[in-house]
């Protein structure tokens, strides 16, 4: 009987495919995780490290613009060259707006408050060179100040470039290590599932297979009339199966092979009994003979231990009962 108890044939593969679709979630639930790092990655790279290396180019490239377009208006102080270098002005200053909105909220912003005035200063000195020259004064020390104070003021912007170069790049490789990541787990994830689903398969015909065989060869046992098997298959509890046992498929189908071969038996019990009383009518008719034979057949057919034999003379009510066959007992009993 305990080969064929424990869970149920529902049970068992309720138990597998859980196990199973544990493992997968988990499987997935990392690689949700290492989406969120790519994703990440990718919002550092979009939102943050790319508009700010944008914005601090295209400020680099405005503030030249404005040096050449200064020195083209010192060299020849006429409309064209002003109008290119107001240009450039402007436009140098709306990049320098671009970049400072860029930087806010970022930890690059401290790093930009640290040189932004020089570059303002920058500006206003280019702006009072070009008004002086428009006076006509002579600028040609001034114009080197200018362009020294230029260097001074790029020198900072370009690092705070290259330091944001840097950023792109490595948000760029966290990216890319990411989703590489993605992309192996899932690979790994439908190996790893379709070789579990084997697994859990194989175990969970496995732990079928073997109550069935167990039931297939007490069926045979039966068929060619030994059905002491099956007699093994009616052990449980005095009350019944208990819950867990009344809801095993493989257990309840035990039990009624059980039931079949009790019945058997018992049925060749009496049969046999049945045989010998027969037999012994047949042999003999002597009264205390004959009723020891029965007693012998009755006590094999119960199982019984001790057993008697009474007869009563119909003459005499008050007569007492006459053992003629005792089993296990005194003849006088």
């Amino acid at each position: 009987m305990k080969r064929l108890e424990g869970p149920s044939i529902g049970q068992r593969m309720a138990i597998g495919f859980g196990v199973l679709a544990l493992i997968i979630v988990t499987l997935f639930a990392a690689v949700y995780v290492w989406q969120r790092h790519s994703d990440e990655a990718l919002h550092s790279f979009a939102q943050v490290s790319q508009p700010l290396s944008d914005a601090a180019n295209e400020l680099e490239s405005a503030l030249l613009r404005v040096g050449i377009t200064m020195h083209s208006y010192m060299l020849q102080p006429q409309a064209p060259q002003l109008e290119r270098y107001e240009r450039a002005l402007r436009m140098a200053n709306v990049r320098l707006l671009q970049l400072d909105s860029a930087a806010r909220d970022t930890e690059a912003h401290a790093m930009f408050a640290r040189f932004e005035p020089q570059l303002h200063a920058y500006l206003s000195a280019t702006r009072q060179l070009v008004s002086q020259r428009s006076l006509g004064a002579t600028v040609e020390g001034a114009e080197l100040e200018v362009g020294e104070m230029r260097e001074s003021a790029l020198a900072p912007l370009r690092d705070f470039i290259e330091l944001q170069a840097q950023r792109t790049d490595a948000s760029l490789a966290e990216m890319q290590q990411a989703q590489q990541r993605v992309s192996q787990s899932l690979s790994v994830a439908a190996v790893l599932s379709l070789l579990l689903f084997a697994v859990f398969a194989w175990l969970i015909t496995q732990s079928i297979r073997r109550p069935t065989r167990t039931l297939v060869d007490v069926a045979a046992s039966l068929q060619q009339g030994d059905w002491k098997p099956a007699l093994a298959l009616t052990g449980g509890s005095a009350d019944g199966a208990s819950a867990r046992l009344r809801s095993n498929e493989l257990v309840q189908i035990g039990r009624a092979f059980g039931a079949a071969a009790v019945a058997l038996e018992r049925r060749a019990q009496r049969l046999a009994a049945d045989r010998n009383v027969a037999g012994a009518t047949a042999a003999s008719l002597e009264q205390a003979e004959l009723a020891q034979q029965v007693l012998a057949g009755v006590l094999a057919h119960v199982g019984a231990e001790l057993g008697v034999v009474y007869v009563f003379d119909g003459g005499d009510e008050k007569a007492p009962l006459l053992p003629v066959a005792s089993y296990g007992l005194a003849p006088s009993a």
